[in-house]
C-alpha cells in the first residue's frame, strides 16, 4: 500500500532520454541554410556574378564591357564566360576586342587550401573591330585641373604618346621631315637648328662681352698720362738746376723738386704698365674664347653633316618618320593602357626606378598593415594558372583570325613556383590584310630587379591610302601599300 502510493506520487522526476551522434535541432536550420544556397546558386549566382564582372570591368577601363554569358559548376569547380566585348574608345561604335569564350577549371585540391590554381585554361573566338549593335559607353574626360595643380597624370601620358616619336627621331631629318608632315613649315624647321646650334650662342656671348671690354678699354685710355703729360715732366726735369749750387738750401730744393717728378713719373708709367697688363689678359682670354668657338663650329659643322646624313633607309625608320602621326594615336592607347596596369601591378614590376605616381590616380589605400603569404616550395601559391591556351580560327567571321598561343604559370607568386610568366601567341588576320603576326612576353618577377622582355612582329599588313604631304606646292600621297613591323 506504501509502495503504490509513492510511485503515484506528483513530485517524482520523469526520465531523461539519451542524446544521439545527430543534432537534430541544428539540422533543420542548417538543411534550409543549404537548400537557399543552392537555389541561389542555381538560379542567381551566375547572373550576379556576370553583372558584376562587367560593372568591374567597365569601372577600370573606362570603355563598356560586355559579358553575354556567365556559367559556375560548383561540383565540378568550372567557370565558362562567353561573350566578352570590349568597346573600343576611339571608336565606340565597334569593339576594340571580342572574345568568344574563355572557360577553365579549378582543382577541388587548392580549393580545400583556400588557394586558386588552373590546371589550363582556354581562351577561343578571338575578334578585333568587330561592329557593335549599339554604340558603347566610353567614360568622358575629366574635367581640367585648377592651374595650379597642372596637368594630370592621364594628360601627361597622352601628351607623351604624341610626342614620342617626334622626340626619339629628332637628332636626324627624319625628325624634321615628320615635322613638316605635322604641319611646321620649312622657315619653322631651318628656325629651330639655327637656335640648336651651339657655336652661334657662344658667338653672340663672345660679341657681348667684346663690346663691353671695348666699352671698359676706351674708358681706361682716356684715363691714362697723355704724351704731353710726359713731355711736361721732361721740361720740368730740365728746368731744375743741378750744378753752381750756392748754398745747401738749393741743393736741398733741386732736390726736392727730382724727387716729385720722378714720383709723378713713376706713377704715370705704373698706371701705363697696368693697363698694358690688364689688355694683355683679355686679349688672351678673348684669343681662347675664339679658339674654343672655331672648336665649336667645327663640331656643330658634323652635327650638321649627321642631322642630313640618312645612314640606314630601312622599314622601322621610314614608318615611324613619315607616319608619326597616324602612329601616334596607337602609342597613346598603349600608354594609357600602361598607366592603367600601373595602379594595379606589384610595385617592382614596370614602375621599378619610376616617381611616385599620382595619387588621384590609384586605388583607395588600404589600412595600414603587412600582408604575408606563407608556404613552402613547390607548394600551391594563392593564384596560378599553369596553362592557358589561346585559339582561334579564321572563316567564323570577318573580324576572326587564326591565332595559336599559350600563356604559361600565371601566378601570384612566381618565386614559390620558381618559374617565370611566358606567353606566346602567333597567327594571321586574312580580312585585315594582317599575315605573320608572333609576339612572346616573358615576366621575371622572382629578383627585387623584375626583368620584362617584349618582342613582336608582323611580316605584313596592309596600309590604306592617305596623304603625306598636301599643299599648294606639293603633294605627296599613296593609294595602298604592304608593310612590315
Amino acid at each position: 500500500m506504501i509502495n503504490n502510493q509513492t510511485s503515484n506520487s506528483p513530485s517524482a522526476a520523469p526520465k531523461k532520454r539519451p542524446k544521439g551522434p545527430i543534432r537534430w535541432g541544428a539540422v533543420v536550420p542548417v538543411t534550409i541554410f543549404v537548400l537557399l544556397f543552392i537555389i541561389y546558386a542555381h538560379f542567381f549566382m551566375d547572373g550576379n556574378l556576370r553583372r558584376a564582372l562587367q560593372w568591374g570591368m567597365t569601372s577600370a577601363m573606362g570603355v563598356e564591357v560586355n559579358v553575354a554569358e556567365l556559367e559556375t559548376s560548383f561540383f565540378h569547380a568550372h567557370l565558362r564566360i562567353a561573350g566578352i566585348d570590349i568597346t573600343d574608345s576611339e571608336k565606340p561604335t565597334q569593339n576594340s576586342l571580342s572574345v568568344g569564350e574563355i572557360r577553365f577549371g579549378m582543382l577541388w585540391d587548392a580549393l580545400l587550401r583556400a588557394k586558386i590554381v588552373v590546371n589550363e585554361a582556354v581562351i577561343d573566338k578571338i575578334e578585333f573591330g568587330k561592329p557593335r549593335p549599339a554604340p558603347g559607353w566610353v567614360k568622358p574626360p575629366e574635367p581640367p585641373p585648377p592651374p595650379s595643380t597642372g596637368p594630370s597624370v592621364v594628360d601627361k601620358v597622352k601628351g607623351e604618346a604624341l610626342q614620342t616619336v617626334q622626340a626619339e627621331y629628332n637628332d636626324n631629318v627624319f625628325g624634321d621631315l615628320a615635322s613638316v608632315l605635322g604641319g611646321a613649315g620649312t622657315q619653322v624647321q631651318v628656325d629651330k637648328l639655327q637656335e640648336s646650334l651651339e657655336s652661334k650662342k657662344m658667338a653672340k656671348d663672345l660679341e657681348a662681352r667684346i663690346q663691353v671690354k671695348q666699352k671698359e678699354w676706351a674708358d681706361l685710355l682716356k684715363s691714362l698720362p697723355k704724351e704731353q703729360e710726359f713731355q711736361a715732366l721732361g721740361d720740368r726735369m730740365k728746368a731744375v738746376k743741378t750744378k753752381d749750387f750756392k748754398s745747401p738750401q738749393e741743393l736741398q730744393d733741386s732736390l726736392q723738386k727730382l724727387d716729385a717728378i720722378f714720383k709723378e713719373a713713376d706713377s704715370k708709367i705704373k698706371s701705363v704698365q697696368s693697363a698694358s697688363q690688364d689688355l694683355d689678359g683679355d686679349l688672351k682670354k678673348i684669343d681662347t674664347d675664339v679658339k674654343l668657338l672655331q672648336a665649336q663650329i667645327q663640331t656643330d659643322v658634323k652635327n650638321l653633316e649627321t642631322h642630313f646624313k640618312i645612314p640606314h633607309i630601312d622599314a622601322k625608320a621610314l614608318t615611324f618618320a613619315l607616319l608619326h602621326k597616324q602612329l601616334g594615336s596607337y602609342f597613346t592607347k598603349v600608354k594609357t593602357y600602361r598607366a592603367l596596369a600601373e595602379k594595379y601591378i606589384p610595385p617592382n614590376i614596370l614602375k621599378k626606378g619610376s616617381k611616385d605616381p599620382d595619387p588621384a590616380m590609384q586605388p583607395r589605400p588600404r589600412a595600414k598593415g603587412v600582408s604575408y603569404e606563407f608556404g613552402r616550395p613547390n607548394s600551391y601559391p594563392l593564384f596560378w594558372v599553369k596553362r592557358t591556351a589561346i585559339s582561334s580560327q579564321a572563316g567564323f567571321s570577318p573580324y576572326s583570325g587564326t591565332i595559336k598561343g599559350e600563356i604559361l604559370d600565371l601566378t601570384s607568386n612566381q618565386v614559390l613556383i620558381n618559374k617565370p610568366t611566358v606567353a606566346n601567341v602567333a597567327g594571321d588576320f586574312p580580312a585585315m590584310g594582317i599575315n605573320g603576326f608572333s609576339s612572346t612576353l616573358s615576366v621575371d618577377n622572382r629578383r627585387e630587379d623584375s626583368l620584362v622582355e617584349f618582342a613582336a612582329a608582323v611580316k605584313s599588313y596592309a596600309l590604306e591610302g592617305r596623304d603625306l604631304v598636301a599643299n599648294d606646292d606639293v603633294k605627296i600621297a599613296f593609294k595602298k601599300a604592304i608593310a612590315a613591323f
